[in-house]
Order: C-alpha cells, then structure tokens, then sequence
C-alpha cells in the first residue's frame, strides 16, 4: 500500500516531465503497468477466495482504489496507444471487477465495495473525451484485439 501511495504521489507530481524520459517511460509501460494489473489480480482473487466477505479482506479496497488512481494517472501520462498494456489495464482490472469479458467472470463473488470502487474509477476515467473514441478505434475496430469498449459497456449494464 505504501510503495503505491508513493507512486501514485511520484506521478502525479512529476510524472509529466518523468514520462518525456525514455527509460522512465519505458519502465512505466512494461514493469510498472505489469506489477499494477499483477497486484489487482491478486486482490480480486483475494476477494473472490472470501466469498465477498469483507470483513475477511481488510484493505483490500483501499489497494485496489490505489491500483485504480496509478493507473488512471499511466493512461494520462503515456495516453492510449492501443498496446497490450492499456488492454491487459481495462480488461484483467475492470473488466474482471465487473464481471465482464469472460463467461466465468462474477462480481457477485466480490464485495460490493471493490465494484463500487472500480465503477468510480471507471467514470473518472471516461471524463477524458478522447478515452471512449481512443478504445474504441485502438482495440473494437481491430479485428484481431478485444472489444473492449463493447465489453466495458456490456459490463455497465
């Protein structure tokens, strides 16, 4: 919680001069981005384990709104190119947090907290105009990449 309280602090403060540096926007892209969509993986799993008992998951609200906020900041920074980061970003966190994306996929198993808390950060998200169009022609107009705005929508319903 505390390594990404800083990061989050890190990119929020210094961020836009930090990604014009090749080797910190290199390490955002690959090994940030992996260790984010890694530690939501986890505490989605950790949820999923309970049953949605939260009071068995102490925490795990605030870790994934941290997740959530540290990514949000890495799309804004690096945009939204269409690269396998941004689609592993939207669809093993949000898509997974809401039940979307996969047939197995279930947000009954989580506590409601964690969907709330990925549906705030979803809608602080598509305040950036360009976000919804930038998905839609990086990913759903590609036949070979996911429909992600198609799911992400899906999964809103």
């Amino acid at each position: 919680e505390f390594g990404l309280s800083l990061l989050l602090v890190a990119l929020r403060a210094g961020g836009r001069v930090l990604a014009r540096a090749p080797a910190f926007a290199a390490l955002l892209e690959d090994d940030i981005s992996l260790c984010m969509v890694q530690t939501a993986e986890a505490e989605i799993a950790i949820s999923e384990a309970s049953s949605g008992r939260v009071s068995e998951v102490p925490g795990a609200s605030s870790v994934l709104s941290l997740v959530l906020q540290c990514v949000a900041e890495v799309l804004l920074l690096l945009g939204l190119g269409g690269s396998a980061r941004e689609e592993a970003m939207l669809s093993r966190i949000y898509l997974k947090l809401l039940g979307g994306g996969s047939p197995s996929a279930s947000p009954h198993l989580l506590p409601p907290a964690l969907i709330e808390t990925a549906l705030e950060h979803l809608q602080s998200l598509l305040v950036l105009t360009e976000l919804p169009l930038h998905v839609y022609l990086r990913f759903d107009c590609h036949p070979a990449r996911a429909d992600l705005l198609q799911d992400l929508a899906a999964a809103l319903r």
